[in-house]
């Protein structure tokens, strides 16, 4: 009997302290707890049980229910946030529950996906001022690719291409070169014609710089080789998706020579 009476004592103080307002990890505590309880028959058992097991229980919902009542409003406001940002970037939400430094956890992480978000928009209004700025100034957008970096090419003239590469970090390097569907060096006279190329591609990179500061951006992460016989390079565009014609169709108009390498 002795037992009966303690038993249901400790179920009346365990509903107590269960509340639907608890956190999932406190509510199958708490659904533990019953389990287990239930199963006890001895006086000593039930004792031990409620000082080692349903105490400490006990004041992890009693606490977990004063941060309710002074950090809910807040902490209810701020995971709505965090999971919206975390759907806006197709991410899976880090599982925070209420406890001391959640909402100081919530805040770091919103801040950190804000911060993702506005360098993102950043960086694509920059992409659609370059994507503008060189359609104004004659050069067609013919491809684009994103492996490591993003990297959009555009036609300079037969066969000859300018890439425009982004970093993660917001620099930018723009690069001319002989557009080819296959790796290799240029050839003696093909990189004479391109430095050519490129020191005429300099006066125009001048005038690139000047029309994106009209549009608020700054050239000062904007890159490009020196107009030197070393840099001339060729262009692989076989990766690239090509917008309109064929890489092969844009190729087909190169001057053709043997290469360095063969």
């Amino acid at each position: 009997r002795r037992s009966a009476e303690l038993r249901d004592a400790i179920f009346a103080r365990v509903e107590r302290f269960s509340s639907p307002e608890l956190s999932e990890p406190l509510k199958l505590d708490v659904m533990e707890v019953r389990e287990r309880l239930a199963k006890l028959n001895s006086a000593d058992e039930l004792s031990n049980f409620s000082a080692l097991t349903v105490a400490p229980l006990e004041k992890r919902c009693r606490e977990y229910e004063q941060l309710r009542r002074e950090h809910g409003a807040e902490f209810d406001w701020l995971t709505a946030r965090y999971h919206a940002l975390c759907g806006e970037l197709g991410r899976n939400p880090e599982a925070v529950t209420l406890e001391r430094g959640a909402v100081q956890r919530l805040e770091t992480l919103s801040a950190e996906l804000e911060a993702e978000i506005q360098h993102a928009e950043e960086q694509a209004y920059i992409n659609r001022c370059i994507d503008e700025v060189m359609e104004e100034m004659g050069y067609r957008l013919i491809g684009n690719r994103s492996v490591v970096m993003r990297s959009e090419l555009y036609s300079f003239s037969e066969g000859t291409a300018v890439n425009v590469t982004y970093s993660s970090g917001g620099s930018i390097t723009m690069e001319l070169g002989a557009a080819d569907v296959r790796s290799r060096l240029p050839g003696e006279d093909e990189a004479k014609r391109l430095t050519e190329d490129m020191r005429s591609f300099c006066g125009s990179f001048k005038e690139f710089g000047r029309r994106l500061l009209e549009k608020g951006v700054e050239a000062e992460h904007l890159s490009l080789l020196p107009p030197e016989p070393e840099y001339a390079q060729v262009i692989d565009i076989s990766g690239y998706e090509m917008t309109g014609e064929s890489a092969r169709d844009f190729t087909a108009a190169a001057p053709k020579e043997m290469s360095a390498d063969e």
